[in-house]
Formats: C-alpha cells, structure tokens, sequence
C-alpha cells in the first residue's frame, strides 16, 4: 500500500505518511464512540482503468449510524 501511495501521489505533490491500518483495527475506535456499523463493501469497485482492478482490494465504503 505505501507503494501505490508514493506511485499515486508524488506528482501531485501529496505527502505519504505511510502510516496505514493493517487489517480493520480502526472498527474498535467507531464502535467506542457510540457508532454501529450498518454496511461494510470490502473490496469496493471505485478505479475505472482497467489496469486499476488491483487496488480496488484496498478501497472500502462503510455506513455507520449513531443511535442517540
């Protein structure tokens, strides 16, 4: 992943951190805050190149809801 960062982003001019998750460690951190998770789309379908298919195993989308 923090290939396809500095690949993707140095021309733009956008630093990499390089300090990605691993896993879905980041799930904890919504749920202590009151947040359910409704729907998680893993891998989700978002570059159009045809030569893009592989990253769309990084890319995710997720709805969450906060019952109040």
């Amino acid at each position: 992943m923090s290939t396809v960062d500095k690949l993707s982003n140095w021309r733009f001019g956008v630093a990499c951190p390089l300090t990605h998750q691993r896993g879905w460690e980041w799930l904890p951190w919504f749920e202590d805050a009151g947040f359910v998770l409704d729907r998680l789309i893993h891998p989700a379908a978002c570059h159009v190149r045809i030569w893009d298919w592989f990253l769309d195993r990084f890319e995710f989308m997720a709805l969450w809801r906060r019952e109040e």
